[in-house]
């Protein structure tokens, strides 16, 4: 079965996405977007869905790996992009 994602224009809001970012097979439509230069993605009419299932540790780890992300890319020292 051939994962099907469809292009769809940006959302404006978090809730209006109709992506299914749970799916085990989310990387490979959202690698396929950025490959087609979508400025979005919808999961709607996917056949293929599949829910990831992760243990209580491996969603405790992946919870502890996007907070490091987050702070890493958002922080910046006082004197960032001063010369």
């Amino acid at each position: 079965m051939d994962l099907n994602p469809e292009p769809e224009k940006e959302v404006e809001s978090p809730s209006a996405v109709t992506r299914k970012v749970l799916c085990v097979h989310y990387d490979e439509c959202l690698n396929t977007a950025l490959k087609k230069q979508w400025s979005g993605f919808t999961c709607s009419r996917c056949a293929c869905r599949q829910q990831l299932s992760l243990s209580s540790e491996e969603w405790r780890h992946d919870a502890i790996a996007c907070k490091s992300l987050l702070l890493t890319v958002e922080y910046r020292p006082a004197n960032w992009g001063r010369r």
